[in-house]
């Protein structure tokens, strides 16, 4: 897994390239975990 910080540094970017892929739920999964660590 990835640490907390390395999530809030890619975890945008990977949801980006998750949606431009087509992979909406995986896009939404990031995006929680990132809402989950504020």
């Amino acid at each position: 897994g990835l640490s907390p910080r390395r999530l809030a540094e890619i975890g945008p970017v990977a949801a980006r390239l998750a949606r431009a892929e087509g992979f909406e739920a995986h896009a939404r999964a990031v995006e929680i975990r990132l809402k989950d660590k504020v």
